[in-house]
């Protein structure tokens, strides 16, 4: 499929099988102001900055390479209190 538009990119993740990844988290990072660091047991937690002074906490992501039937994938990672 040519997907030409941001609106186009937008609409074929919504409606396909697709998910984001590494540049969609970057994006997420910038828009909501907050910096994400990502966990995986293949390698050392990736930190990714926002753009300037982040406005809370880190979001924590688990990554899974292999995620039973759903490929790559990504979980919330939900600190002990």
């Amino acid at each position: 499929k040519n997907i030409t538009t941001y609106e186009d990119y937008v609409h074929h993740v919504r409606t396909s099988a697709e998910w984001g990844g590494h540049l969609e988290l970057r994006a997420l990072s910038n828009a909501l102001r907050r910096n994400i660091v990502v966990y995986s047991a293949e390698a050392v937690p990736l930190k990714m900055n926002c753009d300037g002074e982040s406005v809370d906490d880190d979001i924590l992501l688990s990554f899974h390479r292999h995620y039973y039937a759903l490929g790559e994938h990504y979980n919330a990672v939900v600190p002990r209190k």
